[in-house]
C-alpha cells in the first residue's frame, strides 16, 4: 500500500485553499494600509489654514466628514464624494480648457494669425 495518491489527494487542495487565503490576506493588508495612508494625508490637509484649502477646493467641513468615516472605511472615498457633490451643479469648469473641442481640429478660431490668410511655409 502507497501513501503518495493519498497525500496527494490531500495536500493539493490544501495548499490550493493556503494560496488562496494568502492572497485574500494580502489583498487585504494591501487596502488597509491605502486607508491609513489616505487618513495621513487628510490630517496633514487639515493642518493647512482656510485659504490653503479653499485654494484646492476643499472645507475644512469637508476634512471632518472625511475624517469621520468608521477606521474600516477608505476616507479618500468619502472625501472624492463629497466633494463630487457639490461640482455637480457647475455647468463649464473653473479653468477654461486648452484642448480642443470635439471636431475643431480642422477648424481655426477666430482671430487666429492663421484664420485671414495662410503663412508662408
Amino acid at each position: 500500500m502507497t501513501l503518495h495518491p493519498i497525500i496527494q489527494q490531500i495536500a493539493v487542495p490544501l495548499l490550493r485553499a493556503i494560496r488562496a487565503m494568502g492572497a485574500g490576506s494580502a489583498e487585504r493588508v494591501g487596502r488597509l494600509a491605502k486607508i491609513l495612508r489616505h487618513r495621513r494625508d487628510l490630517e496633514f490637509l487639515a493642518g493647512l489654514d482656510d485659504r490653503m484649502l479653499r485654494d484646492i477646493g476643499l472645507t475644512r467641513s469637508d476634512l471632518r466628514f472625511a475624517l469621520c468615516e468608521p477606521f474600516w472605511r477608505d476616507p479618500g472615498q468619502a472625501l472624492i464624494s463629497r466633494v463630487g457633490q457639490r461640482g455637480l451643479g457647475q455647468s463649464k469648469p473653473s479653468v477654461p480648457s486648452v484642448a480642443p473641442t470635439r471636431g475643431s481640429w480642422g477648424t481655426r478660431a477666430v482671430g487666429s494669425p492663421l484664420s485671414g490668410r495662410r503663412r508662408a511655409a
